[in-house]
Formats: C-alpha cells, structure tokens, sequence
C-alpha cells in the first residue's frame, strides 16, 4: 500500500471520528438538558442557572471534597429515578462517563 493511500485512509479515519465525536457531543448537550429538566431547573433565569453552573465549575477545578457528596447523592438519585421511569436511557442512568 502506497504512502499516499495511507494518508487518504488516516484523513477519512479523522474524519469519521471528528463526526462521531459531534454527534457524542450532541447526545452528551441532550442528556444534560434532559437532567436540568428533571430537577425543574429549566424554569431559572439564564443568569442564575449559570452562576450555579459557575459554581460547580469552580468546585470542579479546585477538587474539592464537596463533589464527592454530590457524586453520590446524583448517583443515589438517578437509580431511584430510573426505578420510577422507564423513560430515562440507560446512557443516563448514572453510569460515569470518562471525563465526567
């Protein structure tokens, strides 16, 4: 196989894996929506949902001991969620996701 047939097989790979990762990243910007509307959050202004959002950031960045809590209380309530409904996907049933 040729040097240039492999480049042109390495640019079509990049590309199909560019265009997974929009689609994984749309299907990750659904689920987050889904979870604020689960708890009524979609009802704050913009401006208070996003200190909030600022907030936890800030928790994140500075490793916090906090998160953990949170981490478990979310889990807690994602499997009594999910044992209510059936509506919920499995891909958002509290399983961690890599980088979350």
């Amino acid at each position: 196989m040729s040097a240039s047939t492999k480049l042109h097989q390495l640019e079509s790979k990049i590309s199909e894996l560019q265009k997974q990762h929009q689609l994984l990243l749309k299907e990750r910007q659904q689920e987050i929506a889904a979870l604020i509307s689960m708890v009524d959050l979609a009802q704050l202004d913009d401006k208070t949902l996003m200190g909030g959002l600022l907030f936890l950031k800030e928790k994140i960045t500075t490793q916090n001991p906090m998160m953990e809590t949170w981490h478990t209380a979310g889990e807690k309530f994602l499997r009594q969620y999910k044992l209510r409904t059936s509506s919920f996907p499995q891909s958002q049933a509290g399983e961690k996701k890599a980088g979350r």
